[in-house]
């Protein structure tokens, strides 16, 4: 047992309270607590939610003007099934 290893105890009381601190940990903890593998683990991680964000809001961004301009055209005429 390694007490140097060992990561300050999470705050207790509510459900939800331990993610806010959990979000806030410094690599040099991660690297301490959990060695080159987790910390190489939780920066892929990072990487992967920050290029979904990216492309989500992208996406969004191009979307949903393309569904507001396609539903506005359909005028109930043959060509409005493929819009619905």
């Amino acid at each position: 047992w390694q007490p140097e290893k060992v990561p300050k105890p999470l705050p207790t009381g509510k459900f939800f309270n331990w993610i806010l601190p959990l979000l806030q940990i410094d690599e040099e903890t991660v690297l301490r607590c959990a060695g080159v593998d987790g910390l190489i683990y939780i920066r892929f991680m990072n990487l992967g939610l920050n290029v979904f964000s990216t492309f989500a809001v992208v996406g969004f961004g191009v979307l949903l003007p393309t569904n507001l301009t396609c539903s506005k055209w359909s005028d109930g005429d043959e060509s409005s099934k493929y819009y619905d």
